[in-house]
């Protein structure tokens, strides 16, 4: 899957609360071909809605763990590290129960994250599906942060002030010094 020595073991953690059923079996069916293991946090939906996503989940590359409640993004992020790590994931992607990944997502994020291993995080550029607009990110200048995007000129931005979750990866050794969420 990855033009790596030793193909380190990636998770991918989607979390859900009351997702379109449709968006989040796109999300698991693009998913399982950039990941070694998808842990679904289910992250306390009502109970037809979990029962619908029992459903969908068939495969044996996935884990659903199924919550009562819902204690926050934080937290259910924390269920899947957790479960990740008993797994021996040294990558941990980060998903919302909407997200799609381009294809070779995951490979990129891995070779930047290797090749530079002062990195703490890498993230995804993204394209918002409901407005279609760019996400834009706080970036420091000399001086002061200003809010960019992605352009033709731009494929990567260092030192990012802040990323949303959804499409970022953590490597296993920075939540192991630094711990959970």
């Amino acid at each position: 899957m990855y033009n790596l020595k030793n193909k380190p073991i990636v998770a991918g953690i989607i979390i859900s609360y009351q997702p379109s059923i449709d968006d989040l079996y796109l999300s698991i069916k693009n998913l399982t071909k950039e990941v070694d293991i998808i842990i679904l946090v289910e992250n306390g939906s009502d109970k037809y809605t979990q029962n619908k996503i029992k459903d969908i989940v068939k495969d044996n590359k996935i884990d659903l763990l199924i919550q009562d409640t819902n204690q926050g993004l934080g937290f259910a992020q924390n269920i899947g590290i957790q479960h990740g790590l008993k797994k021996k994931a040294k990558y941990f992607l980060f998903l919302d129960d909407d997200s799609i990944l381009t294809k070779g997502s995951t490979k990129q994020l891995i070779l930047e994250l290797e090749s530079n291993p002062n990195l703490g995080l890498a993230a995804c550029n993204i394209i918002h599906k409901d407005s279609n607009k760019i996400q834009k990110y706080w970036i420091k200048t000399k001086f002061f942060y200003k809010r960019i995007s992605f352009s033709e000129k731009e494929e990567k931005f260092q030192n990012v002030n802040t990323v949303i979750s959804s499409g970022s990866m953590i490597p296993r050794k920075v939540i192991e010094q630094c711990g959970l969420f």
